[in-house]
């Protein structure tokens, strides 16, 4: 589900799509996160699926899947869409919703096939670290990362000192169209 942080109602991604909350290039990403936690569809049996076995048969691609296991160990568990319920990640791994290479990349902080940026700061983090720079929206309750305000770019005021000389000649070079008035229409 998303949240409409206005009207405090829960969406599944096409409704959240229809409605305006999000833009239609983030649809099938949304869908994909969707589905990592209610199950993907085999296309050949047609029974739900774990994130990993859709990786695994090609529905989904390896860094998009981790990026959302990530985020699912650091919401509370690995989401077991058959049973519709978290477990921990040791469990997960023992009934093979995920194999060592992915249990590997999940436990290393310095893998880089992870990776949330940081708006603000353009640093690549993990999920756990990103969700702990949020706050809580007293209203809603929602977890929000708050953005900074774009720094103004400075102004440098610069001076340049003409002769006499080098000005009369850019008058005499300079010709503005006159848009109002008696003369308007016409160049000096």
């Amino acid at each position: 589900f998303m949240v409409d942080p206005i009207r405090n109602q829960r969406l599944h991604v096409n409704e959240a799509v229809k409605a305006g909350l999000v833009g239609p290039e983030l649809h099938e990403k949304l869908l994909s996160a969707e589905k990592a936690v209610t199950g993907y569809r085999d296309p050949y049996s047609g029974n739900t699926i774990s994130l990993f076995e859709a990786m695994k048969k090609g529905l989904i691609v390896q860094e998009h899947a981790v990026r959302l296991l990530e985020a699912q160990i650091a919401t509370g568990g690995i989401i077991d869409p058959v049973h519709s319920h978290r477990v921990p990640v040791e469990v997960a791994y023992k009934r093979g919703y995920f194999d060592e290479e992915i249990n590997r990349i999940l436990s290393d902080p310095s893998d880089d096939t992870r990776g949330f940026v940081d708006p603000n700061t353009q640093e690549n983090l993990t999920y756990l670290q990103l969700k702990e720079r949020c706050l809580e929206d007293p209203e809603t309750g929602l977890c929000l990362l708050p953005l900074k305000q774009p720094e103004r770019p400075v102004v440098v005021e610069r001076t340049q000192v003409y002769t006499e000389a080098e000005t009369k000649k850019m008058f005499e070079e300079t010709q503005i169209d006159i848009p109002t008035g008696e003369l308007a229409g016409s160049s000096m």
